[in-house]
């Protein structure tokens, strides 16, 4: 994605610090209308709306969500090696569900 006046701005992809990765659509810096999100392992991923977890989807249901708001969208792979503690999406994210 871009960048416009220190936020982020169209479609993109946003690696959080703790590993997970989100792919959305941003203006003024916020996630607005459908994304993704997969955990830090790259084993589970949700449907986003405006930001916020809906759904647990499949990953193959995360890739078709996430390739049409990143034209050089390529699915995420999990880190090589991470000295942290696993945290799968469903222990953190999707408990808002």
């Amino acid at each position: 994605g871009e960048w416009v006046g220190g936020k982020m701005e169209g479609c993109g992809t946003y690696r959080h610090p703790d590993g997970d990765v989100e792919v959305s659509r941003y203006v003024a810096g916020e996630p607005v209308g459908e994304g993704v999100i997969w955990s830090a392992d790259r084993t589970e991923a949700a449907r986003m709306q405006d930001g916020q977890p809906v759904e647990e989807v499949s990953l193959e249901e995360a890739a078709a969500i996430a390739a049409p708001l990143n034209p050089a969208y390529k699915a995420p792979a999990a880190p090589l090696l991470d000295p942290r503690p696993s945290r799968a999406i469903h222990k953190n994210v999707l408990r808002q569900l």
